[in-house]
C-alpha cells in the first residue's frame, strides 16, 4: 500500500508539474488543435482570439512540428519552462511563464500564462461592408474593427473580404516565429479600376449639379461663387448660366479615416455668363475661374461611390479660384 501510494504521488506530481502543462499545451498546438490548446491557458489571452480557429490554423504555414522540454525552474508561485521548438524552417528556444493559483490535494496546479503571448496588430481602417480574412477564413464581421489578435506561431496571410468590385487591398503576411512577438499588419483599401471610373463619375456628377444651377453662388459646397459689387447695389443680374470649359483631372489616395481623398492633378476651368441691367442700361457679364480644383473625398455607401465636398459651405464661402 505504501509503495502504491508512492507511485500514485509520483504520477500525480508529474501530471501537475509545470512541464506537464507546457507539454499538454504544445502537443495540441503541434496537432493544429488551436482552440483546445488556447483553452488550457490561464490567464487566457487578453486580445481578440479570432485567429484561434482550427481551420484557419491548419492552413497556417511553418507551424511548430515538434518540441523538447529542456528545463524547469520553480520559484514560489511562478515557474519558467524552457523548450526547444522546431518548424520546417528552423528551431528556437522558448521560455514559458507559468503560474499556480490553486491546489489539487497536495499538488500545485500549474498553467501556462497566456496574457502576454504573441499578437498581430491590424491597422485596417476601411469602409463599412469591407471585412478582413486570415488564411482564407473571415476573422471580422461587418462593422467590427478589432485591432489586436492573439496568434500562435506560423505564417498568416491577411486580406480584405468584400462583395464589391469597387475596392481592393494588397494582401499582407505576418510571420509569427515565437510565442512572444508583436507584429503589425497594414491593409490599405484602394479603389479598383472599376472603382476609379465610378469615383470619377461621382466627381463629375457633383460638378454637373453645381454648374446646372442658375445662381451666382451655387449651393452644395461647390467651392465657387460670384459676388455682387456693393458699389452698384441696384444692378440686376439675370439669365445666369455656368459652363465647364475644362473638367478637373483627379486621382484618389488610399482609404483613410472617412474615405478616399480626391487629388486634383489638373485644375479645371469654369465660366459664368449673365445679363445685367440697371434702369434702362443693359449689358452682359462674364466670370472665368481658370484654376478650379476639387476638394473632398469619395465614400462607399450602400455599395455605391459618392463624392463629399470639403468646402466649408455656400454662404460666405471663398471661391477656390
Amino acid at each position: 500500500m505504501i509503495a502504491g501510494l508512492g507511485i500514485a504521488y509520483a504520477v500525480l506530481s508529474a501530471n501537475y508539474a509545470p512541464s506537464a502543462s507546457v507539454d499538454r499545451f504544445l502537443s495540441l498546438v503541434v496537432k493544429g488543435q488551436s482552440t483546445e490548446a488556447v483553452a488550457t491557458l490561464d490567464p487566457a489571452p487578453l486580445d481578440d482570439a479570432a485567429l484561434v480557429d482550427d481551420d484557419l490554423y491548419t492552413a497556417t504555414k511553418h507551424r511548430i512540428t515538434s518540441y523538447k522540454i529542456e528545463s524547469t525552474k520553480i520559484t514560489k508561485s511562478s515557474a519558467v519552462v524552457e523548450v526547444k521548438l522546431k518548424t520546417d524552417t528552423g528551431s528556437w528556444t522558448q521560455r514559458f511563464n507559468l503560474v499556480t493559483a490553486h491546489r489539487f490535494l497536495l499538488f500545485d496546479v500549474w498553467t501556462v500564462n497566456g496574457d502576454s503571448l504573441s499578437t498581430v496588430s491590424l491597422d485596417d481602417d476601411r469602409p463599412d461592408g469591407v471585412t478582413v480574412s486570415a488564411n482564407g477564413v473571415q476573422i471580422q464581421k461587418n462593422g467590427d474593427h478589432s485591432t489586436i489578435f492573439f496568434a500562435l506561431p506560423g505564417d498568416y496571410r491577411f486580406s480584405i473580404v468584400s462583395d464589391s468590385s469597387l475596392v481592393k487591398a494588397d494582401g499582407h503576411d505576418a510571420q509569427i516565429t515565437s510565442f512572444d512577438q508583436k507584429k503589425t499588419v497594414a491593409l490599405q483599401v484602394q479603389l479598383t479600376d472599376d472603382g476609379i471610373s465610378k469615383a470619377r463619375t461621382a466627381v463629375d456628377d457633383f460638378l454637373n449639379a453645381c454648374v446646372s444651377q442658375t445662381v451666382l453662388a451655387p449651393v452644395g459646397d461647390c467651392g465657387y461663387e460670384v459676388t455682387s459689387d456693393p458699389n452698384f447695389p441696384n444692378v440686376i443680374v439675370s439669365n445666369i448660366s455656368w459652363s465647364i470649359k475644362q473638367r478637373p483631372v483627379v486621382s484618389f489616395d488610399p482609404w483613410e479615416d472617412d474615405g478616399w481623398t480626391v487629388k486634383t492633378d489638373t485644375a479645371g476651368a469654369l465660366e459664368m455668363d449673365a445679363d445685367i441691367h440697371e434702369g434702362r442700361a443693359y449689358g452682359s457679364e462674364v466670370a472665368f475661374f481658370g484654376a478650379y480644383d476639387i476638394q473632398g473625398y469619395i465614400q462607399l455607401k450602400d455599395g455605391a461611390l459618392v463624392f463629399v465636398s470639403t468646402y466649408e459651405g455656400d454662404a460666405g464661402n471663398e471661391p477656390n479660384a
